[in-house]
C-alpha cells in the first residue's frame, strides 16, 4: 500500500533524534569523509570549512525530504566551497555584503551535488515544493517587479518554473553565468558583473536609509571587516551554507564588538545586494527549530532543562591521552633502581604463587564444565564387536565420538584508578593487579591493563590545545592520562620484567618514593575513561577476537564532572545527547558521575559486548552508600565478617565486588598451614586451633576466587 502522504509526513518529536542521527550517516557518505555532525542550538544548517563539522538544528516539523534537502546543500559545500573562500571575497569585494556571495555560490554547488547524486534530485524538488507552499521564501510580502535582481536570481534558483520571475535581456546573460559557473573563481567573476550591474541600475532609498539607521558609521570596510571576524553563529546566520568561524587568525584587530553590536550591524536584507527571500526562509526554518532552551515542568514540579547535544571527543584527542607501555618502560627507568627489593620480590612471587593457582584451577574447572556440559556425541557407523551380543535390544551397537565444545576464547581489559585518594591502596592494588596478569598469562587470555588519572593542565595547555583547537561542545579529554601498565604481547622476558618494575612502583608508593611521571596520583576522570575505553576495547578486539570480554573497573569513589568544550554547559536537570562508539546516548544530569557512569558502562557493553565488573574499594559503610544501596542486613553481616560485598545487575556493572581496606590491604598469602609457625612448638590443643583459624582466613578467599571466576569465565 503507497502512503500517499509520505511526501508531507513530518517527524514527530520521539522520531526527531534518531532521523537525524541516520540522516547524520547519509551525510558522512556523501562527504566521502569522516565529517563531525553537530545538532545543536543552532539558527540554521551551515558548514564549518575548516573544522570540517556539519552543523544541524533539530526542527519541530520538516519533512524527510527537506532534511534531504538541507543536508544535500551543506555536503555540496564541503565537496565544492574551499576552504578560506569567505577570505577570499572579503579581500576582493571591500564593502560588499557576503550575502551576494552565498545566493550565487548557492546556485553553483546545488547544481553540482545533483549532479553528482542524481538521487538528491527528487529530494531537492519535493523539499522546495514543500517550503515553497509554506511561503518559507515570503513571497506574499513583495511583488515581484518590486525585488531587486540578487532576490530574483535567488527565487529562480530555488523555485525555478514554480514561480514566474522576470529577467531583462542584460539580467538573463548574468542569470546564464551563474548557472554555469564551474568553480569558485567563476563564481566570483559572476560576482563582479553583478555588482557593477546593481550599483548602475539599482537604487533603494527606503532601504538605503534602513541601513544607515540600524548600522554605526563605520564604512563599507569595516562592515566587511566585521563580517570577517564574526564569531560562529554570526557567520552561520549571514552565510547559511558555509561557516569559517573558526578562521581567528585573519581577524580584524579591531573586532572588538559584543554580540548585540553585532546584530545591530545586520541589515534586513543585505541592502540592495541581498536577498529578501534567502533572509525569509532563514527567519523562518529559525521559527521552526526546536526550543531546547524552554523550560518545562516536570509531573514532580522540577523543572527540565534545555537539551544540549554534544560531540564525542575525535579518535585523535582520545590516543593522544593515552600512553603506551613502551613509554610508561622509560619513564620508569628514570626513576627504578633495577636491583631494588629483589628478595622481596621473590618472596612476593613465592608466597602468592598457589594465590594464583587458586584462579587458575578454579577457571579451568569452570572451561571445562563449558566443554562437556555442551559435548556432542555421533555415531561413526562402523560396528562395536564389544556391542554385537547386544543388538536384539539395543540400536547402539556402532562406534561413537565425542566432540568436547570449543571452549569460549575470553580477553580482558583493567582499569586501575590512580586517583590522590588511592595512595594508601595503590600498593595492595598495585600487587594484586600482579597477581591478576600472572594469572591471565598463566591460562592464555590476552589481557591489557591501564591505570587512569588526570594530567596537569599547566603542561596540557601547551601541548594538547597546540595540536587539538577548541570545538564547541565536544567532550573535553584534554585533562585525561591513560597509562597502559602491563598487556600480555610482552615477550616472556620483557614480561618479567615489567611484573617486577610494577613491583618496584608498588613499594614505591609505600614508602613515599618517587614513581614514575606517568604514574603520578591525581583525579578520577572516570566518565572520559569509560568514553576511551569504547576505542581501546574495540582495538583490542580487532586484535585478539575474544568471544567473551571482561572489562573490570577498580576505584575508590566517585568520578570527576564530566567536562564539555566551550558552549554553554549543560546545569541541573538539563539533558545531553551524544554518540559515543556509534550509538546515541542521553544524559539526564551531566553535573553528577553517578548518573552519567550507568550510561555509560551500559553503551559500552551494548558497543563492545563485554561484562563490567567493579572493584570497589572502601573504608567503611559510609563510603557504600554514597555509591551503592545495600539493605540486605544477611550482606552486611558477610561484609563486617569478610570485608566483601558482592552485588549483581547495578548501576550499568554486571557484578561488583564491594572490598573492605582489611581485605585490600591483605595480599594473600597461600603459602602451606604451618610455614609460618613452629609447629614442632604447639601442643596439641594449639595446633587444632592454629589449624582452624587458618581455615577461617582461607575460606573467605575461596569465595571470593569462585564468585570473581565466575564471572570472567
Amino acid at each position: 500500500m503507497i502512503d500517499k502522504d509520505r511526501k508531507t509526513r513530518t517527524i514527530t518529536d520521539a522520531e526527531r533524534l534518531t532521523k537525524t542521527e541516520v540522516k547524520s550517516m547519509v551525510a558522512k557518505l556523501l562527504a566521502r569523509e569522516d565529517v563531525t555532525i553537530q545538532r545543536g542550538d543552532f539558527k540554521t544548517a551551515s558548514f564549518d570549512l575548516k573544522n570540517r563539522i556539519l552543523k544541524l538544528p533539530l526542527w519541530k516539523d520538516i519533512t524527510n525530504d527537506e532534511l534531504d534537502l538541507f543536508i544535500g546543500h551543506e555536503i555540496s559545500h564541503a565537496l565544492n566551497t574551499p576552504e578560506n573562500g569567505i577570505d577570499i571575497f572579503l579581500d576582493r569585494f571591500k564593502g560588499v555584503p557576503f550575502s551576494i556571495c552565498n545566493v550565487v555560490e548557492d546556485v553553483r554547488i546545488e547544481r553540482l551535488v545533483q549532479k553528482e547524486y542524481p538521487g538528491l534530485i527528487r529530494s531537492f524538488t519535493n523539499g522546495y515544493n514543500s517550503l515553497h507552499k509554506k511561503d518559507f521564501f515570503g513571497l506574499e510580502d513583495i511583488e515581484m517587479e518590486d525585488r531587486g535582481f540578487v532576490d530574483r536570481l535567488n527565487i529562480h534558483a530555488k523555485l525555478g518554473s514554480r514561480v514566474s520571475v522576470s529577467f531583462n535581456d542584460e539580467e538573463q546573460v548574468l542569470v546564464d553565468a551563474a548557472f554555469a559557473a564551474e568553480t569558485f573563481d567563476d563564481v566570483l567573476n559572476v560576482i563582479e558583473n553583478i555588482v557593477e550591474y546593481v550599483d548602475e541600475n539599482e537604487e533603494d532609498e527606503d532601504e538605503q536609509e534602513e541601513q544607515s539607521t540600524s548600522m554605526p558609521d563605520s564604512g563599507d570596510e569595516n562592515e566587511a571587516s566585521d563580517f570577517q571576524s564574526s564569531d560562529s553563529n554570526e557567520t552561520e546566520d549571514e552565510s547559511d551554507g558555509f561557516d569559517n568561524s573558526s578562521s581567528d587568525d585573519n581577524s580584524s584587530s579591531d573586532d572588538t564588538d559584543s554580540e548585540d553590536d553585532q546584530e545591530e550591524m545586520e541589515s534586513p536584507a543585505a541592502g540592495k545586494y541581498g536577498s529578501r527571500s534567502q533572509q525569509s526562509l532563514e527567519e523562518k526554518l529559525e521559527d521552526s527549530v526546536v526550543d531546547s532552551v524552554a523550560h518545562s515542568e516536570t509531573s514532580f514540579g522540577e523543572t527540565q532543562g534545555r537539551l544540549h547535544h554534544l560531540l564525542e571527543p575525535a579518535k585523535e584527542r582520545i590516543q593522544h591521552a593515552i600512553h603506551s607501555y613502551d613509554e610508561l618502560e622509560k619513564s620508569r627507568a628514570a626513576v627504578n633502581t633495577p636491583d631494588l627489593y629483589n628478595e622481596d620480590w621473590i618472596e612476593f612471587k613465592r608466597t602468592n604463587k598457589k594465590y594464583v593457582a587458586a584462579l587458575k584451577r578454579e577457571f579451568d574447572m569452570k572451561k571445562s564444565a563449558y566443554q562437556y556440559t555442551r559435548a556432542k556425541v555421533s555415531k561413526t557407523g562402523q560396528l562395536d564387536v564389544n556391542k554385537l551380543h547386544s543388538y536384539k535390544y539395543s540400536e547402539d551397537i556402532f562406534n561413537s565420538i565425542t566432540t568436547l565444545a570449543d571452549a569460549k576464547n575470553h580477553g580482558m581489559l583493567y582499569f586501575l584508578d590512580m586517583s590522590g585518594s588511592m595512595h594508601y591502596r595503590i600498593k595492595a592494588v598495585y600487587k594484586q593487579a600482579i597477581n591478576l596478569a600472572m594469572f591471565c598469562k598463566s591460562v592464555g587470555i590476552p589481557f591489557e591493563m591501564y591505570g587512569f588519572t588526570t594530567g596537569d593542565r599547566r603542561w596540557v595547555a601547551e601541548d594538547y590545545h597546540e595540536k587539538f583547537p577548541q570545538i564547541d561542545d565536544m567532550i573535553d579529554v584534554s585533562d585525561l592520562r591513560i597509562v597502559e601498565l602491563l598487556n600480555s604481547n610482552l615477550k616472556p622476558k620483557r614480561f618479567e620484567k615489567a611484573l617486577k618494575d610494577m613491583f618496584i612502583a608498588a613499594q614505591n608508593f609505600d614508602s613515599y618514593c618517587n614513581c614514575s611521571e606517568l604514574e603520578q596520583l591525581s583525579g578520577t576522570p572516570l566518565s572520559e575513561t569509560i568514553i576511551a575505553a569504547h576505542t581501546i576495547a574495540k582495538e583490542f578486539i580487532k586484535k585478539h577476537k575474544p568471544q567473551h570480554l571482561t572489562t573490570m573497573w577498580l576505584t575508590d569513589g566517585e568520578g570527576c564532572q564530566l567536562s564539555v568544550d566551550g558552549g554553554t554547559y549543560p546545569w541541573r536537570n538539563d539533558r545531553s545527547v551524544v554518540k559515543i562508539g556509534g550509538r546515541m546516548v542521553e544524559f539526564k544530569d551531566l553535573l553528577y558521575d553517578r548518573k552519567v557512569k550507568p550510561v555509560l558502562l551500559e553503551n559500552y557493553a551494548k558497543v563492545t559486548g563485554s561484562k563490567n565488573i567493579h572493584f570497589f574499594l572502601v573504608d567503611n559503610k559510609k563510603e557504600i552508600g554514597h555509591q551503592y544501596h545495600v539493605s540486605d542486613q544477611a550482606q552486611w553481616k558477610r561484609f563486617r565478617k569478610d570485608n566483601l560485598i558482592t552485588l549483581d545487575g547495578t548501576k550499568g556493572f554486571d557484578r561488583v565486588f564491594i572490598v573492605g581496606d582489611r581485605r585490600v590491604n591483605s595480599i594473600e598469602d597461600d603459602s602451606t598451614f604451618g610455614e609460618k609457625t613452629d609447629n614442632n612448638n604447639l601442643n596439641d590443643n594449639e595446633l587444632k586451633k592454629a589449624f582452624i583459624n587458618h581455615n577461617k582466613s582461607k575460606k573467605g578467599q575461596r569465595v571470593f576466587v569462585n564468585k570473581f571466576v565466575e564471572v570472567v569465565a
